[in-house]
């Protein structure tokens, strides 16, 4: 009983996700049961996380009671919300095609059954990997134990544990540990594989809404079947937890684009502001998305004449605000900026050379190669030359534009901050960004294999 009872956090977060998913989704009939129940799991988990961080916020220390208590609030006015809204009732997320649902309620018991082998993988790294430890893991329990003295993990001195990065991990971690009396190391071995197993399931559940086909199982198993990114997955790392959030917003927002469904615009919002929560990739991913999402919504909706109120862009624009108005705080009050920055372009002691240049260029392609990837990328390849250019046209334009802008900022970066030694930095970093990229990838290959839109 007691091991149950210290995940009750995480089923608060589902609940409170669902009932702000079935608000926002009341009149988009054609979002599964499970496709909702996905998202407001990720949501909710995005919610309790930034809960916890106004605790510190505004009691500088974590106060459960202070937490609970708003979960409670927070939950009491969705319900009461819920109840108002009108041709609204409590018997949300309806299933409308018995048969259609039973299937995919089959294929993703199929995929539910990865926990075991996941857990496994796990046990390799049962207090996380090499950077759970020394940053994710560290900083949770740093929140959990520190008292009034939390904001001493900011400190430059700290610069080894990353003090400029933002917190949404170790903060769903903290949340995790609210019934235990202790930080046990099961709550982030198990924060892992949630978004390991929700990372798979929404990939699943929006190929299969998106194009009708039951190949789309097919699609989390070209990667759950992958030791390597089963390993990376439940290493406690943040990159599973910014793959999930990245891949959710790019979902949403092709969903609008291809149902006409505002609701899908508030949804991508919410999800990009807790990507800019995840880390400074996150940051930089949720940025583009924004800018490269709200030109997708009002080009696609600037000729259609809305019912609601309030456009798509607007509603997009308010969602991201909401969600990533902790990361602008935290950025402002918290972050001592990046410790760990030198422009080589300016720097006499470490400058940008034409060797740093090659090195970087000729790692992007063989990482792809590596045998870890077990030809995975290659894989790949070949369904974009089998789509016959469909991959880049129409609604689907936005994947290649956000994966070419995002990977030519990550270059950039890698040219111009000198500050680590550059095979060293590239041997640990690269195949992570590679990592948390591949359901987008994959979603976006076989979206275009299987669908009928153009």
């Amino acid at each position: 009983m007691k091991h149950i009872i210290i995940y009750i956090p995480f089923l608060i977060s589902l609940l409170s996700g669902m009932l702000l998913v079935s608000i926002c989704t009341r009149k988009n009939q054609d979002m599964s049961f499970f496709m909702k129940t996905f998202l407001a799991a990720g949501i909710g988990l995005g919610l309790s996380a930034q809960i916890t961080y106004l605790s510190f916020l505004f009691l500088n220390q974590l106060n459960l009671f202070f937490i609970m208590l708003f979960h409670a609030g927070m939950l009491f006015t969705l319900f009461i919300i819920k109840l108002l809204l009108k041709n609204d009732s409590l018997s949300e997320f309806p299933i409308k095609n018995i048969s259609f649902a039973l299937l995919s309620g089959t294929l993703l018991v199929v995929l539910f059954l990865f926990i075991y082998p996941l857990w496994q993988y796990a046990k390799f790294y049962p207090h996380g990997g090499w950077d759970a430890w020394q940053v994710w893991n560290f900083k949770a329990k740093f929140l959990h134990l520190s008292g009034d003295t939390w904001t001493n993990l900011f400190k430059p001195m700290m610069w080894r544990t990353s003090p400029h990065y933002p917190l949404l991990l170790p903060l769903i971690n903290v949340w995790g540990w609210a019934m235990s009396n202790q930080p046990v190391s099961v709550i982030p071995l198990a924060t892992s594989i949630i978004f390991t197993i929700l990372t798979a399931g929404l990939l699943f559940l929006g190929l299969l809404q998106n194009t009708k086909s039951y190949f789309s199982t097919f699609a989390p198993l070209t990667f759950l079947t992958l030791p390597f990114y089963n390993i990376i997955a439940t290493s406690q790392y943040c990159d599973i937890v910014l793959s999930f959030y990245l891949f959710a917003s790019l979902l949403c927002l092709h969903s609008f684009l291809l149902s006409n469904q505002p609701s899908y615009t508030a949804l991508a919002g919410f999800f990009i502001g807790f990507l800019s929560f995840t880390k400074p990739e996150g940051s930089i991913a949720a940025g583009i998305l924004f800018l490269l999402g709200g030109s997708a919504i009002f080009l696609h909706s600037k000729n259609k004449a809305w019912p609601q109120k309030r456009s798509p862009l607007l509603v997009f624009c308010l969602a991201v605000l909401a969600t990533a108005a902790l990361t602008v705080a935290f950025q402002l009050v918290h972050s001592p900026g990046n410790q760990t920055y030198v422009n080589g372009l300016f720097s006499s002691e470490k400058p940008v050379t034409f060797l740093r240049l090659n090195i970087i260029f000729s790692f992007l392609w063989r990482e792809l190669a590596n045998p870890h990837w077990n030809k995975i990328w290659g894989l790949l390849g070949v369904g974009i030359i089998l789509s016959k250019g469909r991959c880049f046209l129409g609604k689907r334009a936005i994947f290649p534009l956000f994966i070419f802008i995002y990977m030519f900022i990550v270059t950039a970066y890698y040219i111009i901050n000198t500050n680590f030694e550059i095979i060293w930095w590239l041997n640990v970093t690269l195949f992570r960004i590679y990592f948390s990229l591949l359901p987008v990838f994959t979603y976006w290959i076989f979206e275009s294999l299987l669908s009928r839109h153009k």
